[in-house]
């Protein structure tokens, strides 16, 4: 039977039935995609993990094709299971859906009625693509067109527009989400040039002592935010980068340290200008793994 999760902690509750079965690395990536994913609010259930463990000891692509697959077929006829979250979204959803909301909703490559249907449909598959992107032998050059690249690897079964930036949707001008706004879209080929070529010229922070990779660190996360490059999906793809990015210099981001709460702030206040908040939270997540 599954059992669903509602929170962070309930999924790794669910996560930590199975420790003994997993090595220390298995265990960890497996967390990481968990955690990354409840940053947006999405949470692994039992159901997700067991597939995740059945990827990870071997199964790997052919077996998550099938699953997706398997996913894709049942999607597409519309179904939806009730859980508590699908409840609340028939009893409360917003009833007059924006227009920006609306096209996401079309764009989607399985019919789906609420941003909320959207994010538990989408998330049954995107955190076993996240897996497969984390066991893959790196090697990429961490520029704009791998961050792109990551995109459409994760998103690719979920939006028709999967791994295109605005500019290339033609979403050329303004976009904000809560009273922020980002980057405009005909500005982001441009911007993502100096940032990523910042990020090159300075051999990716690879030779930075630890504060200075911290305060590099802040800051490029701080721009990565703003830039917000992508319709959506801009969260989980740029924390798996800033991780690869740290993985580089030797170093871990753990963020099931910090709540979505405490994330979502650091960038607000981030995006103000104030980046104490942020340099705070990437420093409580930062372990080094050189010894």
């Amino acid at each position: 039977m599954q059992s669903n999760s509602y929170s962070l902690k309930e999924s790794m509750k669910l996560l930590d039935a199975h420790r003994a079965y997993l090595n220390e690395h298995e265990y960890r990536i497996i967390a990481f995609v968990i955690s990354n994913h409840a940053l947006e609010g999405l949470y692994a259930n039992s159901k997700d993990i067991q597939e995740m463990i059945t990827i990870i000891k071997g199964a790997h692509q052919k077996y998550t094709e099938t699953i997706i697959a398997h996913y894709l077929q049942y999607f597409a006829t519309g179904k939806v299971d009730m859980d508590y979250l699908m409840l609340l979204d028939m009893l409360f959803g917003a009833k007059n859906m924006d227009m920006l909301s609306k096209q996401l909703l079309e764009s989607c490559r399985f019919p789906v009625k609420s941003l909320i249907e959207l994010g538990q449909k989408a998330k049954a598959i995107t955190l076993k693509r996240e897996l497969m992107l984390r066991l893959k032998v790196s090697g990429n050059t961490l520029n704009y067109k791998y961050y792109k690249n990551m995109h459409y690897f994760i998103f690719q079964d979920i939006y028709s527009w999967a791994g295109q930036d605005r500019y290339e949707m033609d979403f050329m001008g303004q976009f904000g989400k809560n009273d922020m706004y980002f980057c405009l879209g005909a500005f982001v080929p441009k911007e993502a040039h100096i940032l990523f070529g910042m990020l090159s010229n300075n051999n990716y922070f690879q030779h930075f002592k630890k504060q200075e990779w911290i305060e590099a660190m802040t800051f490029f996360y701080a721009d990565l935010y703003i830039l917000q490059p992508f319709r959506e999906g801009n969260g989980i793809i740029s924390r798996i980068f800033i991780q690869q990015l740290a993985h580089l210099s030797q170093y871990e981001l753990d963020f099931s340290l910090v709540s979505q709460k405490n994330m979502l702030s650091a960038l607000f206040q981030a995006h103000k200008g104030n980046l104490k908040n942020l340099h705070i939270l990437i420093e409580t997540c930062l372990r080094d793994i050189r010894n």
